[in-house]
C-alpha cells in the first residue's frame, strides 16, 4: 500500500525541519513523464522541475560522500538514504563544539542495535547547494564499521519535498523542487524508464499519543528505519525493501530469508561474512546470491546479498544498498511516491 504521507509525512515532521528559502534558475527541458497521463485536475500545465542543487558525489570504499560545511568548519557526509534524519558523529560534535537541545534526546535502531543520540540545531552549507537551517541527531554510531570515515549521515528528510536524483554514473546528486502537475511519475532521465511505487512507513501511535519530550523520544526512535520502501519480487514471494544508499551491500534480513525459503542448511554453507550498521555491534552474517529478483517490472539478475541474523523493528525484509545503485539509475520522486528507475544506467542530461 502507498501512502500519500510522503516520506514519514513533510508536513508532519516540521517539529525538527526548518526548510530555508531556496532560489533557482528553473531547466529549460520538460522531464520524462513515464506514466500515460501528465496532467492533473483542472491545471492542465505539465510537470516540470525547478533545480534547486546538483552536489557532487564522491564514492570510497562502496559508500557516497558529499561535502559541505557546518558553521562554517568544513564536513564530510555519508549520503544516507536508509537514514531517514542527519546523524553527526560524536566526534564532530565536540570538533565544531555544539551544544545539544535541552531535553531532546532519544534512540535509533539499525544492524548492530540501538544507539542513544540527542537533538542539535545547526546551519548547513553543502557544495553545490543552498544554505539550510536544521534539526539534527548526534550519536556514537557504527564507529567501530563502515561509518568511520565521514563525520556523519545525512538522510534524505534534509531535502524534504524535492525529488532526489542519485545520479551515481554521473558522481552527483541533483536535488529538483516539483511545479504544477507531477503527481505522475516524472524525471530527468531518458529510457528506458522502470517504475514502481514507494510504500512508506506508518508512525506509530506511540509518536501522537505520548506527551511532550516522550513524543520527541519516540519519534527519534523511528528515524533510523524510514527509508525508501518497495516490493521485491523473489520466486513469487513479495519482500519489503528499503532502498539504501549508506549500505555497502544488499542485506537480506531474516524474515527476508524465511520467506523465499533459504535454509538453514543454505545459510550454514554459504560463506561467513560481518555486517555492520548505525549499531554498535557487528553482527554475523553469510553471502548469497539471488538468482532473480524482479524490482516492480525491472528484473535483475545475480543479485549479491548479505543475509545478516537480525530483524529490523521497521519491517524491512531486505536493504538494496549500493550494489543495486550501480547497477540501476535511480530517482526518487517524493512528487509521485514512486522511484524511477533507468536500466542500463547512464548519467543525467
Amino acid at each position: 500500500m502507498v501512502h500519500r504521507d510522503r516520506w514519514l509525512g513533510w508536513r508532519q515532521i516540521q517539529v525538527f525541519l526548518l526548510l530555508a528559502g531556496l532560489s533557482a534558475c528553473k531547466t529549460s527541458n520538460q522531464p520524462t513523464d513515464v506514466s500515460a497521463d501528465k496532467f492533473f485536475g483542472n491545471d492542465h500545465r505539465p510537470c516540470t522541475m525547478e533545480k534547486i542543487g546538483e552536489m557532487p558525489l564522491r564514492e570510497e570504499n562502496r559508500h557516497f560522500y558529499i561535502a559541505g560545511t557546518i558553521h562554517g568548519q568544513p564536513i564530510t557526509l555519508l549520503f544516507d538514504t536508509g537514514a531517514w534524519e542527519t546523524i553527526l558523529s560524536l566526534a564532530t560534535v565536540r570538533r565544531l563544539n555544539l551544544t545539544a537541545e535541552p531535553g531532546r534526546t532519544g534512540e535509533i535502531v539499525g544492524i548492530g542495535g540501538k544507539t542513544a543520540v540527542s537533538v542539535y540545531r545547526v546551519k548547513f552549507i553543502l557544495n553545490g547547494a543552498r544554505d539550510w537551517e536544521r534539526y539534527v541527531l548526534a550519536g556514537d554510531y557504527g564507529l567501530k564499521g563502515s561509518h568511520a570515515l565521514e563525520d556523519g549521515l545525512i538522510g534524505p528528510s534534509f531535502f524534504g519535498g524535492f525529488d532526489i536524483d542519485l545520479d551515481v554514473p554521473g558522481h552527483r546528486i541533483n536535488l529538483y523542487f516539483p511545479e504544477h502537475n507531477c503527481s505522475s511519475p516524472s524525471a530527468y532521465m531518458h529510457g528506458p524508464l522502470f517504475q514502481v511505487p514507494i510504500a512508506h512507513p506508518e508512525i506509530p501511535a506511540a509518536i501522537t499519543a505520548s506527551p511532550g519530550k516522550q513524543r520527541i523520544a519516540a519519534f527519534i526512535s523511528t528515524l533510523i528505519d524510514a527509508s525508501p520502501r518497495v516490493l521485491v519480487s523473489v520466486g513469487g514471494k513479495e519482500l519489503v525493501a528499503g532502498i539504501d544508499s549508506g549500505a555497502p551491500d544488499n542485506i537480506l534480513f531474516v524474515s527476508g530469508a524465511q520467506k523465499i525459503g533459504i535454509t538453514p542448511q543454505e545459510i550454514a554453507a554459504s560463506k561467513p561474512t560481518l555486517a555492520f550498521g548505525t549499531g554498535p555491534d557487528a553482527m554475523p552474517a553469510v553471502n548469497y546470491t539471488i538468482s532473480s529478483a524482479d524490482v516492480g517490472p525491472l528484473e535483475i539478475m545475480q543479485l549479491p546479498v548479505t543475509i545478516v541474523d537480525q530483524n529490523l523493528p521497521s519491517g524491512l525484509d531486505m536493504i538494496l544498498g549500493t550494489d543495486f545503485l550501480h547497477r540501476v539509475h535511480v530517482w526518487i520522486s517524493g512528487s509521485s511516491d514512486s522511484l524511477i528507475m533507468q536500466y542500463p544506467p547512464t548519467p543525467s542530461p
